[in-house]
């Protein structure tokens, strides 16, 4: 059979030079792009080949077999004659020829070990820039949520300051052992995980972060020659096949109760599901698990504590993250409660957002337990800022991570109480009245006006507050309950124009940015976009149930209304109910015969968001099929890919 041709210098185009890429220029037709460049929808051009062949380029290549050597060898036309005529060989022709066989297949192996090296660079670029996508949209806020200074579980104000990656981890290596065996013996003993159910842990955590980070990365490419079209369907296609590898790794978590499982599942369950996967949608089932996962641990934990006896702190096998030495048994049962109150911040979450009941307790004993702190905290918090409150002094970085903590305990405890609103009119799991449920839901809404309203700056809180006002209003009037609300066009209208004046921010910031309108939107800075998505659409309805009722003129509905379409329009870019939300109220408004200003198309604008700048110049091929092939490949073979990643980052940010 005849060998592959033989590779020969300059004998690629411009385009797949730059990405040290393999191209088949050279076997097409004069005038043809190469199979790379017609993929992208780009120019395929010859200028490199033309400055290193003076003489001038020749498209047309000729394959010559030499039928003594067996050799396929690649000639341009003009030599083809040439070789033709060659005279039968001698010995030592045939020697020569067999040696220039040699050389090409060396050639050949070279090349392909430097394609080989080119796609690891370039998967491993792919890893970091989702990574750094994780840290700068979740990591980072959703520590800040949960942080120290407000988590009500906490017994001392020491608790270490740790990625929360690097809490579960650290979480998923560690096991508490009771010392008397006879009293461990009387408990369930913790699950002991083999090497192969954490490596199969690993995986999956590193697939979840992956997947939910996809759809922040940049938008648009910004190589020149590639088309907008292109460019997004090489995202979608890599978001696509990103979800897919991460769905067929999240059942392990889902059989594990373990940390690291939780933080996956919840990844995981928090990531769209692909327009055209025809695979089941697991994302509930993910988050149900999830916190089924934390509440099993955590009951298991307690247990232990509460028998007074001596406990030891051991690794699990295989557990490489860090030695025993570096975590004492006062900062796991920190980083334990820390871990809980992440839950429970989740578990209120979920139960707003889907109308279901909480599942890490039950209604009355995470009253109990938990808001009761809370209240405390945010009052001491209230009493505390006086001094700095009407202060013309700019309150250091420190204290505004304080305020959005408490701020967000005390959205938490509004959505809590929400939550029982919800059981009373649906679940009934508990005795506690419809109108008491109210009642005690409006105290909260007071409580965080009282102590937050002066803070419109902080933008996603506000939004998450006014998107559970609105949740409230609408579940009552559904049922009949809005009499309970003796203001509720009043709450609406206020709450219809805090959105309003968070689009407006939103808008106004996007535009005065430099660079790509959408380069540093605050819209998009949401590690739950969706939520930003619900609050838009609820204010959207708001605003046309008060113009029905004649609350509104004309002119302002089209003016507030236009700002909740341009918001939605925005979050497209990341979240798939955006669509469905802009159509229902555009359809809300040609009912009604609204019409609000033209609406700027973000399609067709670059995601790239502030932390992905650094990867402004990525080619295309970094999106690619083979790449993030290449990139599952890594995450199967490299089980330090995750551990080296975390440390760089803790690195960046000062964290020990």
């Amino acid at each position: 059979m005849a060998s592959r041709p033989s590779r020969k210098q300059n004998s690629s185009c411009d385009a797949c030079r730059k990405l040290r890429i393999g191209c088949d220029v050279r076997i097409k037709d004069e005038g043809d792009p190469c199979s790379n460049c017609k993929r992208r929808g780009r120019e395929c051009t010859l200028k490199h080949i033309a400055n290193a062949n003076p003489r001038g380029v020749k498209r047309s290549f000729t394959f010559v077999h030499d039928e003594k050597t067996g050799v396929q060898s690649e000639h341009s036309d003009t030599d083809y004659a040439t070789v033709s005529k060659v005279p039968v060989a001698s010995v030592e022709d045939d020697k020569r020829r067999m040696s220039d066989a040699s050389s090409h297949g060396s050639k050949l192996l070279a090349t392909k070990e430097e394609d080989s090296l080119a796609l690891q660079q370039q998967a491993m670029r792919l890893h970091q820039m989702l990574w750094d996508v994780f840290v700068n949209r979740f990591e980072t806020q959703v520590g800040i949520w949960i942080g120290s200074a407000c988590c009500p579980f906490k017994s001392t104000y020491t608790a270490p300051t740790r990625l929360i990656s690097r809490l579960v981890l650290t979480l998923t290596s560690y096991r508490r052992r009771l010392v008397d065996p006879q009293l461990a013996a009387s408990i369930e003993p913790v699950q002991i995980l083999s090497p192969s159910d954490k490596e199969s842990l690993r995986q999956a955590l590193l697939s979840a972060v992956h997947a939910y980070s996809a759809r922040w990365l940049p938008f648009e490419d910004v190589a020149p020659g590639i088309s907008l079209a292109a460019g997004s369907k090489l995202k979608e296609d890599l978001v696509k096949s990103l979800w897919t590898k991460a769905q067929k790794r999240i059942y392990s978590p889902m059989t594990q109760p373990t940390y690291c499982s939780i933080l996956a599942l919840h990844l995981f369950g928090n990531t769209p599901v692909p327009a055209d996967v025809t695979e089941p949608n697991i994302s509930e089932a993910c988050l149900q698990v999830s916190l089924q996962h934390l509440k099993t641990i955590s009951t298991q934990s307690r247990l232990l504590s509460s028998t007074n006896a001596k406990t030891v702190l051991v690794t699990n096998p295989s557990g490489n993250s860090t030695s025993t030495s570096e975590v004492s048994p006062l900062e796991y049962a920190q980083m334990e409660e820390i871990a809980f109150w992440f839950g429970i911040m989740c578990d209120t979450s979920r139960s707003l957002a889907k109308s279901l009941p909480p599942i890490i307790a039950s209604v009355t004993s995470t009253d109990g337990q938990v808001w009761d702190q809370v209240r405390q905290q945010v009052d001491e918090f209230k009493a505390g800022c006086k001094n700095w409150r009407n202060s013309r002094v700019p309150i250091s970085v420190d204290v505004l991570y304080g305020v959005v903590g408490h701020g967000t305990a005390c959205r938490a405890m509004v959505w809590a109480a929400i939550s029982r609103v919800q059981d009373a009119l649906y679940h009934h799991l508990t005795d506690i009245s419809v109108e008491e449920a109210t009642t005690s839901a409006l105290r909260e809404f007071n409580r965080f006006n009282e102590s937050f309203e002066y803070l419109l700056g902080l933008f996603l809180l506000n939004i998450d507050h006014t998107l559970g006002v609105l949740t409230l209003i609408d579940m009552l009037s559904a049922t009949g309950y809005a009499h309970l609300l003796s203001n509720e066009y009043e709450l609406r209208l206020s709450s219809a124009r805090e959105m309003a004046n968070s689009a407006r921010i939103a808008v106004h910031v996007d535009q005065t940015s430099t660079g790509s309108p959408l380069q540093n939107s605050i819209l998009l800075q949401s590690p739950y976009p969706e939520n930003v998505v619900d609050a838009l659409f609820r204010a959207g309805n708001s605003i046309i149930y008060l113009y029905k009722n004649q609350t509104l003129s004309i002119s302002m509905v089209e003016a507030m209304f236009s700002l909740m379409l341009q918001g939605l329009r925005v979050l497209q870019i990341v979240s798939n109910t955006a669509y469905t939300a802009y159509n229902s109220l555009l359809d809300s408004c040609n009912e009604v015969g609204v019409k609000p200003k033209a609406i700027p198309d973000y399609s067709a604008s670059s995601a790239i968001t502030p932390e992905c700048s650094q990867w402004s110049g990525t080619s295309s091929n970094i999106f690619e099929g083979e790449v993030s092939q290449e990139l599952d490949r890594m995450v199967i073979s490299n089980p330090t890919l995750m551990e080296q990643t975390i440390q760089r980052h803790e690195r960046e940010l000062g964290l020990n």
